[in-house]
């Protein structure tokens, strides 16, 4: 994927609540969908290797497999911020990203939790992405 910007990291809570609403339309296209019948033929897997028709049965959604390629793209690039915030050297730096980026707080909140000024920490970001 690409480099890591501060946009992308942006992205992390939003991404986490698209997340959340992903698995709400799956399980309610899992348990809305028209309930559908299908038949497949396979053979017995021990000789005589006799031909047999399976009948098989369950709830079908069109709208399933695309909901859940979205949802896998988003769990992606949120193991990617998470990965990339873990990989900082630096500890403080490592915290402020992560409190501010992941755990949602301010800059001033995350910077008075380090003990730096918001503008002490506005400058610490910026330079990383320099």
């Amino acid at each position: 994927m690409n480099a890591m910007t501060k946009q992308r990291l942006t992205q992390y809570n939003k991404l986490k609540q698209e997340i959340a609403l992903l698995d709400e339309q799956i399980y309610k296209a899992e348990r809305g969908g028209e309930f559908v019948t299908d038949v497949v033929h396979g053979s017995m897997k021990n000789p005589p290797y006799a031909q047999r028709t399976i009948v098989i049965k369950g709830y079908g959604s069109q709208a399933i497999p695309k909901l859940s390629a979205r949802k896998a793209r988003c769990m992606a690039e949120c193991d990617a911020i998470e990965r990339f915030i873990e990989g900082i050297t630096d500890s403080t730096l490592r915290q402020l990203f992560g409190l501010h980026f992941i755990d949602g707080q301010t800059l001033k909140q995350a910077a008075m939790t380090v003990g730096y000024s918001e503008r002490q920490a506005r400058r610490l970001i910026n330079s990383f992405f320099v």
